[in-house]
């Protein structure tokens, strides 16, 4: 046995009690007590509307157990430093109600013992941690003549304030505990749903034919004007900015089109379909002059789809071992507090939560930040905009930009100018690695008003994320006003590929002392050179919106709308008025993005003599087209359970009814339940102290069934998608699922007659130029060139292969051995008149002119050694060249670069073309077929 703690779990704590506390909050009315109390001082804090916390006095009661101990951290420290302690004192107006004793807590908390069950006139709860914001003392305060200590002309300030420490309060006392949180939320399921469903493949009986032939119509209309790699028609002008969009399904190929658009379906309700529901309700590209006509025509194909569709009915030897049915969206627990992201500044929070559909407005997504400081600033798309919902959180962007309203830029601009430094997060996908150029980055996040006229800017340029700021320190006014310099993570010093089309952590801060840093990944890629000239925030002037996507549109611009547009995905994005810190932007990191869900299917109905069992499954949405399913587990609620020898083997998991045949990972799982076990864990309980108890069974049991994850297909969406698991065995109950059928590939034998001649691989060619030069292939120059032409040169023995690309890589990397090679000899013989420049070609004078150094002994101080080496190990091939038939070639190679100096006194005294004529030598032997076949 042993306790809960492995890495991935939350620490565990007490499940608490939530305490509902009652009675009605007057107005300071007559003064009651003889007894009465001094002021205490209060302590100052930052971001707390109170601007300060009350200090308990040392020498005063402690709290009398953990119910008063919240009460006092939350509640108390927060209120007993404002107007309230004039009068919910002893002494004061309203001493009945001393919930602010400013000299024992716990007299404090007995005036609102629930136990009273005082309420207000409108019976609301004093304060209701089941919903804080209807809490008599918050309600109480924001009527706004009821001494807020700000003022009652700030009235709601002061409500909104309490409602926050009473929120901290409720967060404080929810379980804390992982086991905990599962018995409280675990979700029971239900039967699963038997009817039509989208089948994986393309329905039979042509059922999908009359959608895919509107969608595509003839490659030229409808969906295919845009829906369609490769168009060949010509759009009209409003829409030739778009370019072709993905989701590509409006394609001749039925497989393609069907696997594109069936995640845009609801096959039972087929009003709900966003394919119906982006013509019906946005208007989005409709074909003709009539949007509601042509989403007529669409649901009526979509109809067409479902009658074709056969019902969907597991066996009854599946439903024998089979769990209980759970959609992620309705049925998931979320449990995202395992790591807590760092947004105590953020501004602004965009999470990227589908609209609800139906809305006839500009569609938005809400700025979700809890912080104190955030605005109230949503994103807008319009109705041209080509986007697709994720559905865990998320947006894909072909076209178009999200925009905040000007009113709301200008407060978030002044946010970060007061400030003095900023942070832009963002979690993203870009579409590709060949957006964005040097005179047009791809703009992910901007402050901007036009190319000439921008706060910030975070961009894409191809393989690199730049980070523009508008400092004052430019050289030019226009410099300035478009926020250059850039900072680049690939800049002319350093070519890191960092951006990649895969999702990615990327952040960039600014402060008025560090200056500008990225980050990507939780790690710090790049940062100013000279903080020191930073500049500050004073140029930040004149009108310019934020925008996610592209850029505000100037009159500068030569393209319009198009000009910096980005494409991919975004999953979340935020503003923070502070430069994050390394730790800070690991933690963000860490914790990931979008939602995480666990999944408790149900299987107490296939074991006799037991109640609450569940196997978890850690799951959230990977991509636009799969989930993840990852750390599966056994769960009981009920931790006195004596669970001996249950086995549990070969979990699968299957999707809207049906059996998948990919993705099973978990099929070896293999394990015997027992309670007993060391490998079972149980939740121990933790009294009021703090301390381990002796009830360890509390919160129930689990046992770990595999530390391995797996992605299953998207079909419909995780607000559809219904999810079960079966299992080969479980208690007494077994299950064989057909193995999936595949039929081998027919095997073509070659009898082509092969050449015996074979090439060296890329590898095999750096280790012997490095053989036959003596530079190590370590060394910082040609590891350089290496790494460079690497994929350039051959990869497979296979003569026949080879092309002319592979020469010119083979030819550089011979040039970079061979030149640090004579570089090296020409060292040894400098500033001496002695012709000994030492081990490799001992005797030649490299500090003689051309023609001298060139003789005839010369020649051969170079030439044997040389070959000496490449021709070593001769062995009795007819094809192989002599040594003399090489070293007359060699010879004339260097009579004839002789030649090029023309009776040219400078050239033949010129000591660097020695070196470039022994580096040309070494490299046409050692770079040729001599060297590369084998």
């Amino acid at each position: 046995m042993k306790l809960l703690t492995d890495k991935g779990f939350s620490t565990f704590g007490n499940y608490l009690v939530l305490l509902m506390l009652s009675i009605v909050l007057a107005a300071c009315g007559a003064s009651g007590g003889a007894e009465s109390e001094t002021s205490i001082v209060p302590t100052p804090v930052n971001n707390q509307p109170t601007k300060a916390r009350a200090q308990y006095p040392a020498s005063a009661p402690r709290p009398e157990n953990e119910n008063v101990k919240f009460f006092k951290d939350y509640i108390w420290e927060e209120l007993a430093a404002t107007t309230c302690a004039d009068c919910h004192v002893v002494g004061g107006k309203r001493a009945v109600l001393a919930f602010v004793h400013l000299t024992d807590v716990n007299k404090a908390f007995t005036s609102v013992d629930p136990e009273l069950d005082r309420r207000g006139s409108n019976n609301e709860l004093f304060i209701d941690l089941a919903e804080p914001e209807v809490s008599r003392l918050a309600t109480r305060v924001g009527q706004g003549d009821h001494h807020c200590w700000l003022g009652n002309d700030k009235s709601s300030e002061c409500q909104s304030a309490i409602v926050s420490y009473i929120n901290a309060w409720k967060a404080a006392t929810t379980p804390s505990s992982f086991m905990a949180k599962l018995k409280e939320l675990a979700k029971e399921g239900g039967d699963i749903t038997i009817g039509k469903q989208l089948t994986a493949d393309v329905p039979v009986d042509g059922a999908y034919d009359n959608l895919h032939t509107l969608v595509k119509a003839d490659g030229v209309a409808n969906c295919a004007r845009c829906h369609a790699p490769g168009r060949s028609v010509d759009l009209p002008a409003e829409l030739e900015f778009s370019g072709p969009q993905r989701p590509y399904f409006a394609v001749d190929n039925a497989e393609e089109s069907y696997d594109a658009i069936k995640s845009k379906i609801d096959i039972n309700v087929s009003t709900n379909s966003r394919l119906y529901d982006r013509l019906f309700r946005e208007s989005h590209q409709c074909w003709t002059a009539n949007c509601l006509a042509d989403a007529e025509l669409l649901k009526e194909a979509i109809e067409d789809l479902a009658d074709g569709l056969p019902v969907e009915s597991p066996s009854d030897a599946l439903l024998g071992v089979a769990s209980k049915a759970l959609v992620i969206d309705s049925d998931g627990v979320i449990l995202n507090n395992e790591g807590a992201r760092v947004d105590t500044n953020a501004v602004v929070l965009w999470e990227f939560k589908e609209p609800e559909a139906g809305s006839l407005e500009p569609l938005t997504t809400k700025n979700t930040s809890a912080s104190s400081l955030a605005i109230n600033a949503d994103l807008t798309f319009s109705s041209n905009d080509e986007v697709e919902w994720w559905g865990a959180g998320g947006v894909t962007i072909n076209a178009g930009r999200l925009t905040v309203g000007s009113d709301q830029s200008r407060s978030i601009a002044e946010a970060l100018r007061q400030s003095g430094e900023y942070s832009i997060e963002a979690w993203v996908i870009p579409q590709d690695v060949s957006q964005g150029g040097d005179a047009k980055p791809a703009s992910i996040v901007s402050f901007s008003g036009g190319v000439d006229s921008r706060f910030f800017m975070l961009s894409q340029r191809e393989y690199s994320y730049d980070f523009y700021n508008r400092n004052g320190i430019a050289e030019s006014v226009t410099q300035n006003g478009a926020g250059l310099p850039v900072l680049a993570t690939d800049d002319e010093d350093n070519e890191l590929e960092v951006a990649q089309a895969s999702l990615q952590h990327v952040v960039a801060t600014f402060s008025e002392v560090d200056g500008r840093r990225i980050y990507v990944n939780g790690e710090l890629i790049i940062e100013e050179d000279n903080p020191e000239l930073v500049g500050s925030f004073d140029d930040w002037q004149g009108t310019v919106t934020l925008n996610v996507g592209n850029e505000t549109a100037g009159a500068a611009d030569p393209d319009s709308d198009n000009y910096r547009q980005w494409k991919g995905a975004v999953r979340l994005i935020a503003i923070h008025n502070t430069a994050l810190n390394i730790d800070d932007i690991k933690t963000n990191y860490e914790v990931g993005v979008g939602e995480k869900y666990y999944l408790t299917f149900a299987i107490s109905h296939l074991v006799d003599d037991y109640d609450d069992l569940y196997v978890v499954f850690r799951v959230e949405q990977f991509d636009e087209y799969s989930y993840l399913f990852s750390e599966p587990l056994f769960y009981t609620k009920d931790g006195k359970a004596d669970i001996n020898n249950l086995p549990l083997a070969g979990i699968r998991i299957g999707i809207n009814a049906r059996e998948v045949t990919t993705g099973q990972a978990f099929i070896n799982v293999n394990e015997l339940i027992n309670s007993g076990s060391d490998d079972y864990i149980f939740d121990r309980e933790i009294d009021e102290n703090g301390e381990e108890g002796t009830d360890i069974t509390k919160n129930g049991g689990m046992q770990r069934l595999a530390r391995i994850g797996t992605l299953i297909p998207q079909e419909k969406g995780i607000e559809e998608d219904e999810f079960f698991i079966y299992f080969s065995a479980i208690g007494d109950n077994t299950y064989n699922p057909d193995s999936p059928e595949y039929t081998a590939p027919e095997t073509v034998f070659d009898d082509t007659p092969r050449s015996d001649i074979g090439l060296k691989n890329f590898a095999e060619i750096n280790a012997s130029l490095s053989a036959l030069t003596g530079i190590s292939s370590a060394d910082d120059t040609v590891k350089a060139t290496y790494e460079s032409v690497q994929q350039q040169m051959p990869v497979s023995e296979n003569i026949e292969g080879f092309v002319a690309a592979h020469q010119l890589g083979i030819t550089q990397l011979a040039v970079s051995y061979c030149n640090v090679l004579t570089e090296a000899e020409a060292a040894k013989d400098a500033g001496t008149s002695l012709n000994d420049a030492g081990g490799y070609y001992p005797g030649f004078d490299f500090d003689n002119d051309v023609t001298a150094a060139f003789d005839s002994a010369g020649r051969s101080q170079i030439i044997n050694p040389i070959l000496d080496r490449l021709l070593a190990n001769t062995v009795a091939v007819a094809d192989q060249p002599a040594f003399a038939d090489t070293e007359v070639l060699l010879d004339d190679l260097i009579t004839g670069l002789i030649n090029k100096c023309d009776d040219n006194s400078a050239c033949d005294q010129d000591v660097l073309r020695v070196q470039s004529m022994v580096t040309a030598v070494c490299t046409a032997a050692f770079g040729s077929g001599l060297m590369l076949l084998q």
